[in-house]
């Protein structure tokens, strides 16, 4: 879930891809690049926080969760290594 600080409306969405450098999700709302978020993924029962900034955004013409659906590319702002390894890690 996406939580915007301004109105506070959770917003679902499908993490599609996470690599060393950042992650890419599919979401119903397009995310203007150069925003900066903070996330708390759980990993194997543990939480991994981080900040990323959206360094792309783009609609998508098929889902079958979301409706309109956008496509948004992170990369890591401030994520420890030690976090970055829990990601990647089978």
């Amino acid at each position: 879930m996406l939580l915007p600080v301004a109105d506070e409306e959770r917003i679902p969405l499908m993490t599609e891809t996470i690599s060393g450098g950042g992650l890419m999700f599919v979401s119903g709302r397009q995310i203007q690049e150069g925003t900066h978020l903070e996330f708390r993924l759980m990993v194997k029962d543990q939480p991994i926080e981080f900040t990323a900034r959206a360094v792309w955004s783009q609609e998508q013409n098929s889902s079958k969760k979301f409706k309109p659906n956008y496509a948004t590319g992170f990369q890591f702002t401030v994520i420890t290594q030690e976090d970055i390894s829990k990601l990647l890690s089978d």
